[in-house]
């Protein structure tokens, strides 16, 4: 035997508000068993189940157009089809979740290193992980700050529309041969790192896992002086290089006007052999 429950008590077994129900009257996605002579919205009991999967599906994130067709059609197959879609799209969001926070984690490893402002000039031997970098060789000419702002988000552009998630970290590649011709930023050009989860395309530069020799300088990458410092030193110290000049950017523009910068600090890094 039913009991009819008046929208106030429906609402307060479920946990909602009258407004709730309200509008699930008005979008035809759960209806009163009746009105009664002065237009109260009355409830049966045995309505309970059916409002109680509502608020499960949407606790866990269904849409409620999407809740009403299943009710509309409701079987187990279609039941179970609706879960399996929202596992695959919880295990998507799960992902891009952790892409995120790596991101962040990658972000924070370089403003902690940013702090050492006092340490320009100073070499460390570090090892760094493997990473990826998309990267845009320079334009001939000229290059200053802005050319080298576009051609970061040129790059930026192309990753984005690709859905990836993007840490910020970005930096600019030296190739340690052109640095003893007459064009010493031949080949050089702009990079962002990518996060470990994207495709294995070969079309992204790969800066491999190994022992670096690492410099902090301020200074924009097209300023190759601080490249020839450490070269130097690492021939005076009999290190053997392998590879080309990464030079990362550790504080860019957006804190010039805090911490008494007028360029880039950055370190550069170069793996031993």
């Amino acid at each position: 035997m039913s009991i009819e429950l008046s929208i106030s008590q429906m609402a307060s077994l479920h946990g909602l508000s009258r407004q709730t129900l309200i509008y699930y009257h008005k979008i035809g996605l759960f209806s009163p068993q009746r009105l009664d002579e002065n237009g109260n919205r009355i409830y049966s009991s045995a309505q309970i189940p059916i409002l109680r999967e509502i608020c499960t599906l949407k606790s866990i994130g269904v849409p409620l157009e999407t809740i009403r067709q299943q009710l509309f059609r409701r079987a187990p197959e279609s039941a179970a089809e609706l879960l399996e879609r929202r596992w695959r799209e919880i295990d998507e969001d799960i992902r891009r979740q952790r892409d995120i926070q790596k991101a962040i984690e990658n972000r924070l490893i370089l403003y902690r290193k940013g702090k050492d402002l006092e340490r320009e000039d100073t070499f460390t031997l570090e090892h760094l992980p493997r990473r990826r970098g998309a990267f845009q060789a320079w334009e001939k000419g000229p290059l200053d700050r802005s050319a080298l702002h576009m051609a970061t988000m040129d790059v930026r552009k192309w990753l984005t529309a690709r859905g990836l998630i993007l840490s910020g970290s970005m930096g600019s590649l030296l190739r340690r041969d052109s640095l003893y011709t007459d064009t010493p930023l031949a080949g050089a050009g702009s990079f962002l790192i990518v996060p470990e989860t994207a495709p294995e395309t070969g079309e992204f530069l790969e800066f491999p896992e190994g022992d670096y020799l690492c410099m902090y300088k301020t200074g924009m990458p097209y300023e190759p002086e601080p490249a020839y410092h450490m070269l130097s030193v690492a021939e005076k110290r009999g290190y053997k290089l392998r590879g080309d000049i990464i030079d990362i950017c550790l504080l860019d523009a957006t804190f010039y006007d805090y911490v008494h910068l007028k360029s880039d600090f950055c370190q550069l890094q170069i793996l031993l052999a």
